[in-house]
C-alpha cells in the first residue's frame, strides 16, 4: 500500500488516508477524526481546540488537572498554549491519575479540563472520572497512545472524553512509521482540528 501510494504521485495526505479517517474512529469509540503526523501533534490540536470561540473558548490561564508523572507531550501543550497545568499524584501500582486526589484539587483550584493518559493501556477508575466530570461540568481528554484496543467496563478507552488522542509511533499498537490520531464525536470538534491541522484551510 506504501509502494502504491508513492507511485500514485499523491504525496499528502490522500484517498488512503481519508479512508482510514473514516474507519479508524469507531475504534476509540468515536464517531469523526482526524490523522496527524504523530501523537504529540494529536494531544496539541486536542488542547487547541479548546481556545477556539466555535467551541470552548478557554482562555489563557485555564487550569488543567493532570498527573504529575507522565509521557511530556500530555503536558507541553498545556505550557505552548499558556493554560496552567495542576498536577495530581499518581497512584504508584498503576501509574495512573490518584483519582482520590482528583476533586479536592478540582474545587481548590477552579479547574475547567482534566487530561491524562491510559498508562500503559490500563485506565484509571473512569466510573469515579466522569462522575467529577459531570459534577464540575469538566471537559475531559483521554491520552490513548498507549491504550488502543483497551475498555473499562466494555467501553472503549477514548470514548469518554470529549476528545482522545492515539499515536502510531513504532512502538504503539500500529504504526504509519510516525502518525497520530484525533477523535470526537462532535461535527463541530472535528471541524475546528482539521482547520488547525491544515492552517485554517
Amino acid at each position: 500500500a506504501a509502494v502504491q501510494s508513492i507511485l500514485s504521485g499523491w504525496l499528502g495526505l490522500g484517498k488512503s488516508a481519508s479512508h482510514f479517517e473514516s474507519l479508524f474512529p469507531r475504534e476509540l469509540g468515536k464517531k469523526f477524526g482526524i490523522l496527524t503526523n504523530s501523537g504529540s501533534s494529536a494531544n496539541l490540536l486536542m488542547y487547541s481546540a479548546l481556545k477556539s470561540k466555535r467551541l470552548f473558548n478557554l482562555p489563557e490561564g485555564t487550569r488543567i488537572l493532570t498527573p504529575v508523572a507522565g509521557f511530556p507531550t500530555t503536558i507541553n501543550p498545556i505550557l505552548q498554549l499558556g493554560f496552567t497545568p495542576v498536577f495530581v499524584d499518581i497512584e504508584l501500582e498503576t501509574l495512573n491519575i490518584d483519582v482520590e486526589r482528583c476533586e479536592k484539587l478540582i474545587k481548590q483550584h477552579d479547574v475547567k479540563v482534566i487530561s491524562f493518559a491510559h498508562v500503559l493501556g490500563n485506565p484509571p477508575n473512569m466510573e469515579h472520572i466522569m462522575h467529577l466530570v459531570e459534577k464540575y461540568n469538566l471537559i475531559l481528554l483521554e491520552d490513548c497512545c498507549d491504550a488502543l484496543g483497551s475498555t473499562y467496563d466494555n467501553k472503549c478507552l477514548g470514548s469518554f472524553g470529549s476528545m482522545a488522542s492515539c499515536s502510531f509511533y513504532p512502538a504503539h499498537h500500529i504504526t504509519m512509521g510516525e502518525g497520530g490520531f484525533v477523535a470526537t464525536h462532535s461535527t463541530d470538534i472535528v471541524t475546528v482540528l482539521r482547520s488547525l491541522r491544515d492552517w485554517g484551510r
